[in-house]
């Protein structure tokens, strides 16, 4: 990968949901760097959650089944795939970071996973607080996880200890190590 080019973490690059990527390379498209199927998809299908880190793409395909792919962010060759749950809403919380992908994996439950990037491993998991029933939010920042769902819990990523917890009802637009939208 270029010097210059930036990695995309969470669905809106970053923790605060501005757009805005430090990519000093990025410019008006005068090229296709890679492409991969599905091209058309019928009725909505197709991918969502896209999400860079550690020179992988990640996003989930729903044709056709719904699967967490791994590509290499640079030329598109295929790395691997994971199931996603099949009823999740469009939306599966995905975030990149170095060498781990959080998200998402079993749908009878809350619980937030961290992938070893390289190998599709689950390495850690997390307890989001949630009923099972309510998708967590993920955000990473500075070491700590921020788990979303009818509470806000701040979790330690190396080692999964529960730094704090809040009861929230709002929905939060970004956050960061000391304040959230």
């Amino acid at each position: 990968r270029p010097g210059g080019m930036d990695e995309w973490p969470h669905h809106n690059y970053g923790i605060t949901g501005n757009r805005l990527s430090n990519d000093t390379l990025v410019g008006p498209p005068a090229r296709i760097q890679w492409i991969d199927k599905p091209l058309r998809t019928p009725h909505g299908a197709g991918i969502t959650g896209e999400v860079s880190g550690g020179g992988r793409f990640f996003y989930i395909t729903s044709l056709p089944d719904r699967k967490l792919v791994a590509r290499d962010a640079f030329n598109g060759k295929f790395l691997g795939e994971k199931p996603a749950f099949q009823n999740q809403p469009i939306e599966q919380p995905i975030v990149a970071v170095g060498d781990r992908l959080y998200t998402v994996l079993d749908q009878e439950n809350s619980y937030v996973v961290a992938v070893d990037a390289a190998t599709g491993e689950v390495v850690q998991t997390y307890d989001a607080g949630g009923n099972g029933f309510n998708r967590p939010q993920i955000f990473h920042d500075k070491g700590t996880l921020f788990l979303k769902t009818d509470q806000i819990r701040s979790v330690d990523a190396a080692t999964g200890d529960l730094n704090w917890k809040r009861k929230v009802s709002a929905i939060i637009a970004g956050i960061n190590s000391s304040q959230v939208m």
